[in-house]
Formats: C-alpha cells, sequence, structure tokens
C-alpha cells in the first residue's frame, strides 16, 4: 500500500487487512511503526491467538512485519513492504495446526514461504519440514479457515471482502511470479 507520508502507507495497508479479517472478528489489529526505518509489524493485540467464530475451537495467530521505504510511480511517495508473515491456525490456542511462514531475513536457514504441519507424525514425520509454497495472502488463510475448517464468518459479503482485499494485495505487492534473489 502507498501514501503521501508514511503514516498513510501504513494506514491504508492497516486497513486492508482490517477489513480482510472483518469477515471473522471485530478485533482490530495493531501497526507497530509509522515512521521509516522502524521495523513494524501488523498483529492482534495480546494474548496471541484470536478465538475464531463457527464450530472446531479454532484460533487464528499472525504478524505480519513490514518496512516502510520510498514509493515510485503510483505507488505514491511512501510504500509498506511486506517482510515476513507468521499466519497460525490453532487448536486449541496453543495447539499449532498448520503454519505458513516467510520469514526471509538472516539467520533464517529458510528464505522462501512455506508450510508447516507439526501435528503430522505418521506415517511420516512432518513435524519439522518447511513445505514449500508460494507467498500466501491472509485472504488465502481466512479462506481456508472458513471453506474448510468450519470456522464461521460473521458477515454475509465476506466472499466479495476477501477477492476485494485480495486484489488490492496482488495489484500492489512487490513480490509477483518470481521470489526475489537469496543472496
Amino acid at each position: 500500500m502507498a501514501g503521501r507520508r508514511p503514516a498513510l502507507a501504513v494506514q491504508a495497508f492497516l486497513e486492508q487487512l482490517q477489513l480482510a479479517v472483518s469477515s471473522v472478528t471485530h478485533m482490530p489489529l495493531r501497526a507497530t511503526a509509522y515512521e521509516p526505518g522502524l521495523p513494524g509489524a501488523v498483529i492482534f493485540p495480546p494474548p496471541r491467538g484470536l478465538p475464531l467464530p463457527g464450530h472446531g475451537d479454532w484460533y487464528l495467530t499472525l504478524a505480519i512485519n513490514y518496512a516502510i521505504t520510498r514509493g515510485e510511480g503510483e505507488r505514491g511517495a511512501w510504500a509498506v513492504r511486506t517482510t515476513s508473515y507468521y499466519y497460525e491456525l490453532l487448536q486449541p490456542a496453543e495447539r499449532r495446526i498448520v503454519a505458513y511462514h516467510w520469514h526471509p531475513q538472516p539467520p533464517n536457514r529458510v528464505k522462501l514461504p512455506h508450510l508447516h504441519v507439526p501435528q503430522h507424525t505418521a506415517p511420516v514425520d512432518l513435524s519439522r519440514v518447511h513445505l514449500p509454497t508460494p507467498r500466501v495472502a491472509l485472504e488465502a488463510i481466512l479462506r481456508l479457515a472458513i471453506d474448510e475448517l468450519g470456522v464461521e464468518p460473521i458477515r454475509d459479503d465476506w466472499r466479495a471482502v476477501l477477492e476485494q482485499t485480495e486484489r488490492a494485495f496482488r495489484r500492489w505487492r512487490t513480490w509477483t511470479d518470481e521470489p526475489p534473489a537469496l543472496t
């Protein structure tokens, strides 16, 4: 997302994410930095593990880390660039079922997006394996929770909202088909 000033770029970024999560919660997301040079994160306020409505006792944790950078062209004077993400579906609150991560910064050895399935231990132990994935939008995680896991949306127009916010994500993302070069 972009803006004329750094804080406006963060606000635009936060508003799109808030709209997406409004499919399953009224809880506000929080951004932690509004100035360039400060590492930022979008998170739900503690405690971590947002209870999701519906059957199955599902919880969501998320952290989307970002940097505020100079924008280019239509992106405006300032832009927010995602630097890593952590989306986790838990059941109950502390038992991680699936986790989608991307954390390319050192010292992490796995720099590409990946999936963890920590409860899968037989017949093959996948509990510590990093299964490669493309970059995953938050909207895909919310759709998975609703369509496949019994989470009940709290708004009737949730599909349209997720389509709208994912379109914005795809339009403004800086990583498209190929991941950035690993150095």
